[in-house]
């Protein structure tokens, strides 16, 4: 596993946990459990914007046409994100739990070599 997470040390990584907080930091490494450790990390909040009540814009005979699964997508499409706090606030070192994690995302510059052919 060590050599898969190689290319990623040192690299700043961007992650969302399931309590709706990001954190920006370099990443050093990971725990036995596989929990990730950033270093100068910061911590950002997301903050979610919900739609006007359900079914609000529908009249009757729409409301009973719509199916839970439409409906569930229409919110999806009407949700907006917005982070709180565009500063963020240091964290310095943190160790982040596997199972809050949502989403890593990592931005790596391929080095290429300049050798001539």
């Amino acid at each position: 596993m060590a050599e898969e997470l190689a290319p990623f040390l040192r690299q700043t990584l961007r992650i969302t946990t399931t309590d709706s907080r990001i954190f920006l930091g370099a990443f050093a490494g990971t725990d036995k459990p596989l929990n990730i450790i950033l270093v100068n990390a910061e911590e950002f909040r997301i903050v979610h914007t919900y739609p006007k009540p359900d079914n609000a814009d529908l009249d009757a005979a729409e409301q009973d046409q719509e199916s839970e699964m439409e409906r569930e997508v229409r919110i999806a499409h009407e949700t907006e994100m917005r982070v709180e706090n565009m500063d963020g606030r240091y964290v310095g070192h943190i160790s982040i739990p596997w199972r809050m994690i949502v989403k890593v995302e990592a931005s790596l510059v391929e080095q290429y070599d300049s050798e001539e052919d």
